[in-house]
């Protein structure tokens, strides 16, 4: 904020002439001479016009010219502040460059065009009244999804003539059949078991929000055209919401190459087809899932065959022979390690992309199988895909891995400690004591929220900083020691109760916690060179006692 001191006033001209104001006044001449005096005064102090803070806009910004010429008019005749506003209208309006297209869906086309000034993604769809319910749906479910990789709704605009509405999507890259043809050009990807990480994690969020796609496949699966590079679920056409995992069809919608076989099954007899179709649960999703993250290894190949059209009939026939294949090459490799002699009847295509690891590539291929499962009941759930792909990355070398900041954030000095069982963080610092927890337990990367805020000024440690914090082995009892100039504490919270059945203060430097691995009641706290306290908490967790104390030289 910037203050500027002013002599008082007691009202404004404006403010007289609408009789707001019946203080003293002087004489009409008076009043003018004034109003005169004071422009005459102004005009003479020549004002100049110099925006000094103008250059902190960059040249290039589209609001750089019409700024400056309206400070500074470069010829006459021309009204300035209208070619600006003209300008400015321009380029907050969506602008759509129907000659470019970049893509084309069932619902609609999508071109390349511009909003705010900034590249993005155009997708128009006729305005027609089949199509209308269609269109509101998926503005209204896309608008409110927002999620690292799933593709973000940007603006909604119906073209000037209303023949079309355009939903301005981020821009990416390309697609990841584009990616698999050596069509795209662009940033690295990231390793194959994080690519498939993205997916699962964007395909979780879109459940999670009580949401089925219905349409996965690797036309709808976006690059981002920033590093780190990510995988972005697009075109939410045929998004219908769920009540406990399950969800209505009064139609079957999606690809046929990439349809689940529990839906696919009514496709293959239209004629013999029920009126009324039976539930379907998002584990459709899963199916198709399993199919594009093979496809994505093999940089092309369906698990259900290499030729498109008897991909579906294979699919009912729960005949994976590509999946098969790559198996039996896994098992040369098995062979290869140990020097066995190969088994009789062993063959199948070798698939060198599947995987950098030859462990890794049989690890996905069993969680893959285990995802295209003919019978529902038996197909692997999504938590369990994104489980399994985050051990894998667990094990993989850290330095290959992208990941991203949480949106949490904090400032001043914190002690930060992970929850050993759940997907909690606590931070305290001499203030208060802070738990986020992920929006989505079964996602480990996940965005963070505050769970719980606990404030720690009742204890009077204002001045003292926490030293440490440490979690038991089963995360129900939290102790923090803080110290400072004027001594040392040692406090124990409950969770998820947050009470605080234990405080005592400590002589000496308090700076270290440390628990038993092998009994969750008990911790030893170090001060100083005293090994000062041995705590032992009773079932209760109403009390602790000391047990001894050592000296340490």
């Amino acid at each position: 904020m910037r203050y500027f001191a002013l002599e008082p006033y007691s009202a404004t001209l404006y403010e007289y002439c609408n009789g707001e104001y019946d203080g003293a006044m002087s004489n009409e001449s008076q009043v003018l001479y004034q109003i005169t005096n004071g422009i005459f005064y102004l005009h003479g102090k020549g004002i100049k016009k110099n925006p000094v803070n103008l250059p902190a806009l960059d040249k290039n910004h589209f609001a750089y010219e019409p700024i400056k010429n309206m400070i500074i008019p470069p010829r006459k005749g021309f009204n300035w502040l209208h070619i600006a506003n003209e300008k400015f209208k321009e380029a907050l309006s969506l602008q759509v460059n129907t000659g470019k297209q970049l893509g084309k869906g069932y619902f609609g086309q999508v071109f390349e065009g511009k909003f705010n000034g900034d590249l993005v993604a155009v997708k128009q769809m006729t305005t027609t009244t089949a199509q209308k319910n269609i269109i509101q749906r998926e503005m209204n479910t896309h608008i409110e999804l927002n999620h690292v990789n799933v593709v973000k709704l940007l603006d909604v605009d119906d073209s000037a003539d209303n023949r079309f509405t355009h939903l301005a999507l981020e821009l990416c890259g390309g697609t990841l059949t584009d990616y698999c043809e050596k069509k795209l050009s662009g940033p690295k990807l990231p390793p194959d078991e994080l690519v498939l990480y993205q997916i699962a994690n964007g395909l979780h969020y879109i459940h999670s929000r009580n949401l089925v796609h219905r349409d996965i496949k690797p036309e709808n699966i976006l690059i981002s055209m920033k590093t780190p590079v990510q995988m972005k679920f697009s075109d939410l056409s045929f998004v219908k919401k769920t009540h406990q995992d399950i969800f209505s069809q009064s139609k079957i919608r999606g690809t046929l190459q990439w349809l689940a076989p529990e839906r696919l099954v009514f496709l293959s007899d239209p004629e013999n087809m029920p009126a009324d179709l039976p539930d379907a649960t998002i584990k459709s999703d899963t199916f198709s899932s399993g199919c594009v993250f093979f496809y994505f290894l093999t940089r092309g190949t369906h698990p259900f065959g290499k030729n498109p059209v008897t991909v579906p009939a294979n699919i009912l026939k729960k005949t994976p022979g590509e999946l098969v294949s790559y198996k039996q090459t896994k098992i040369y490799d098995v062979y290869d390690e140990l020097d066995f002699d190969i088994p009789i009847g062993k063959s199948g295509d070798c698939y060198d992309d599947l995987a950098a690891d030859d462990v890794n590539g049989r690890i996905l291929a069993r969680l893959i199988e285990d995802m295209i499962q003919f019978e529902e009941k038996e197909r692997v759930g999504l938590p369990e895909v994104i489980k399994q792909l985050a051990a894998v990355l667990y094990g993989m070398d850290k330095s290959k891995c992208q990941l991203r900041l949480v949106e949490s954030s904090l400032g001043g000095d914190y002690i930060i400690r992970s929850h050993p069982t759940e997907l909690i963080l606590a931070c305290a610092n001499e203030k208060k004591l802070i738990f986020y927890t992920a929006e989505n337990l079964a996602i480990p990367f996940s965005n963070w929220r505050e769970e719980k805020e606990v404030t720690c000024l009742p204890l009077n440690f204002g001045g003292k900083r926490v030293r440490s914090l440490e979690w038991n082995i089963i995360g129900i009892q939290l102790p923090a020691g803080y110290g400072g100039q004027f001594g040392h504490n040692l406090v124990v919270w409950s969770y998820p109760e947050c009470e605080i059945p234990f405080q005592k203060e400590i002589s000496g430097y308090f700076n270290e916690i440390n628990w038993n691995p092998t009994r969750p009641n008990l911790f030893a706290a170090y001060a100083s060179k005293h090994l000062d306290l041995m705590f032992e908490i009773n079932d209760s967790f109403l009390k602790l006692k000391i047990q001894f104390s050592i000296y340490i030289k």
